[in-house]
């Protein structure tokens, strides 16, 4: 007989209860399995606690440190005050703060007080692991280097002349402002349905949520490599892409306007095409997969959405009767992406435009707002200001830092819905570098092509080999008439950006292969427009 055990003890971090345990390998039928510490058995003689014997026991206030006969805690672990801290800083029973300037290399720093997650940027000849752990934002061979800085944006990038335009754009529902607030923004006056009346998630975007959130920025077309691949150089024509992901309030208005029945008044075949790209439009086949009542939206958006729409149960979908039309919406189809761009005077844009606008063309940032990674704490706060992201809980600890919001929120609970997605362009600092807000967090966003991205080289390119809807397939969404899941059949699409909850925020990352006709709760849309 062999014999696996499984030893394990829980211990509270802050307000999360995690269990560590450790078992032997490929246990017999009749082994036997015992789930608590030998020390808390009936009997048992009670081990004394020590600092080295990765376990939480004694006055320890995290494994193996805090208290008084233990060392300092590292960041993010648990502690009672700022005594039990290497950084002397303990917050909602975590160990916070900076270890910048204390003459050593702890933590995760990589070289003395500067680089690491909690750190700030180390100067040139400093040891690094990545690109953000540097000022220069270039790290090669674990040694920082000097990067060239960003050459000033072209001609084409310069800032519209506010004095001389108009104090209202069509279809934007307000007054353009002063000064923008990203240099290189060309605000373009266009039509929107969305957004031709004021109302929560229409006019209420931005950082001071004044702004519309149908504005839509001027792209100058160039040649760049897409998701910062050598491999695939691409060149793309100047086009329009909208500042913020849609908003659930703007989504309203396009469901409003169809009575709820949007498979009885579908997009005209071709509608929402790239201009360049062929057969790249509507096709009437989708038509069945579009919702047939507000019913059935109400449906598709909330309990029907995949990966636990439950905002009680680690749910997360914004749409709501009642609330939140001010942030992004989730649980859209791509069906329904499209459709509603169609509509409002756009389309989807292609993975490549997506990938141009993010990187800032030529730049080839690696994130939107440039090279350097964003920090849980640095020099002037950007981490925080930067990006909507979210890291999971992985163990009673961190996969990595996070950057919630609100910032008073340390981690995601179960109940606690889609508190973390923010309404469009919360974080300024984390703009693009013509200005479009939340490239590089908050939620995932579908664009145009299937699969993959072309290989090789290609101008205003999109994998657009749709497969075609066979015409005895009447699926309602989101089961077939059996009971089984409907959406895995239609061939599948692109995902680009990051999310909340922690899908990678590098430009160079995108995922490939999302059942079309699913619906997910960290992810949303924007338009481009021609």
């Amino acid at each position: 007989m062999k014999l696996g055990r499984i030893v394990g003890s829980s211990f509270v971090l802050g307000t999360v209860v995690a269990l560590a345990a450790a078992c032997s390998s490929d246990p017999g039928a009749d082994a036997a399995i015992e789930v608590a510490p030998p020390e808390a058995r009936p009997g048992a003689l009670k081990e004394v606690p020590r600092c080295d014997d990765s376990i939480p026991n004694g006055e320890e206030t995290d494994t193996d440190c805090g208290g008084p006969t233990c060392g300092k805690c590292g960041m993010k672990m648990g502690c009672k005050d700022g005594a039990d801290c290497q950084s002397g800083v303990c917050i909602h029973g975590l160990c916070e703060g900076s270890l910048s300037a204390n003459g050593q290399k702890d933590g995760q720093e990589t070289d003395v007080d500067c680089g690491g997650p909690e750190a700030v940027a180390c100067a040139t000849g400093k040891a690094c692991r990545e690109d953000g752990d540097c000022e220069g934002s270039l790290c090669e061979a674990g040694v920082c280097g000097d990067r060239a800085p960003e050459p000033p944006a072209p001609a084409s990038d310069d800032v519209i002349d506010t004095d001389s335009t108009p104090k209202a754009l069509p279809g934007l529902g307000q007054a353009v402002n002063k000064a923008l607030p990203v240099p290189g923004q060309q605000f373009v006056a266009f039509t929107t349905k969305s957004c031709a009346t004021n109302g929560a998630g229409r006019n209420t975007c931005g950082a001071n949520g004044n702004e519309s959130c149908c504005r839509t920025i001027q792209v100058p077309g160039g040649t760049f490599k897409r998701f910062n691949n050598n491999s695939l150089p691409a060149t793309i024509s100047s086009f329009k892409l909208d500042k913020y992901e849609v908003t659930q309030g703007r989504l309203r208005k396009f469901f409003q306007s169809k009575g709820g029945n949007l498979k009885g008044s579908p997009p005209a075949a071709g509608a929402g095409a790239h201009p360049k790209i062929a057969n790249s439009g509507w096709r009437s086949a989708w038509n069945k997969r579009l919702p047939g009542s507000n019913a059935e939206i109400d449906g598709r958006l909330t309990w029907g959405c995949a990966f636990g729409s439950d905002n009680n149960n680690y749910g997360s979908t914004t749409w709501s009767s009642s609330a939140n039309d001010n942030k992004p919406v989730t649980c859209v189809d791509w069906y329904t992406a499209f459709a509603f761009c169609a509509w409002d005077g756009g389309r989807l844009p292609t993975a490549a435009e997506w990938s141009y606008a993010a990187e800032g063309g030529s730049y080839q940032r690696a994130y939107a707002w440039g090279g350097s990674a964003p920090k849980y704490a640095d020099a002037n706060n950007q981490g925080y200001q930067r990006t909507v992201w979210y890291l999971k809980e992985n163990g009673g600890g961190f996969d990595g830092w996070q950057m919630t919001w609100p910032s008073n929120k340390f981690w995601w609970d179960g109940n606690d819905g889609p508190l973390h997605i923010a309404p469009p362009g919360s974080k300024p600092a984390g703009a693009a570098r013509w200005g479009h807000m939340d490239m590089s967090g908050n939620l995932l966003e579908w664009v145009l092509d299937r699969n993959d991205t072309p290989a090789g080289t290609c101008s205003d390119c999109a994998n657009v080999s749709f497969p075609n809807l066979s015409a005895s397939e009447n699926s309602a969404y989101p089961l077939k008439a059996d009971g089984t899941a409907a959406w895995a059949s239609d061939g599948n699409r692109v995902l680009v950006d990051g999310s909340w909850e922690g899908h990678a925020i590098q430009n160079s990352h995108r995922y490939a292969n999302y059942p079309v006709w699913r619906t997910y709760a960290r992810a949303g849309f924007r338009c481009a427009r021609n």
